[in-house]
């Protein structure tokens, strides 16, 4: 019989590794478009023609993906990095997860109210 927390932490990096193959974008530093795959966008920046460069990033809706710099601060998190982060429990790193994918605070009114219930597929 497999336990409960391990059984949670199994679904953590099944969710984990779901966001990495399908939600993660890659973006240009000039024009701020974003790639679906990391070799879109070399092609991208090796076009003979270059993107025109804008000033002002536009804001990033959530639905679109995620960046590099927010995966950088998921894996931080995953990697224990943070000394606080083998102490947390599935729930508060669940919302740790959720505050890095939708820009809150923690203490953000947005949050919702209790985890995602989560099954592996």
């Amino acid at each position: 019989m497999v336990s409960p927390a391990y059984e949670n932490n199994l679904v953590l990096t099944w969710f984990r590794e779901h966001l990495y193959r399908r939600h993660q974008r890659f973006k240009c530093n000039r024009c701020y478009k974003l790639f679906k795959e990391h070799k879109e966008l070399e092609k991208h920046q090796r076009s003979k023609t270059p993107c025109p460069l804008r000033e002002v990033e536009p804001p990033m809706d959530p639905s679109e993906g995620f960046t590099e710099a927010q995966s950088k601060l998921l894996k931080s998190r995953k990697q224990g990095k943070r000394a606080d982060v083998n102490k947390k429990t599935e729930v508060e790193r669940w919302y740790d997860m959720y505050c890095i994918l939708f820009c809150l605070d923690p203490t953000s009114p947005e949050l919702p109210s209790s985890p995602c219930k989560w099954s592996l597929p």
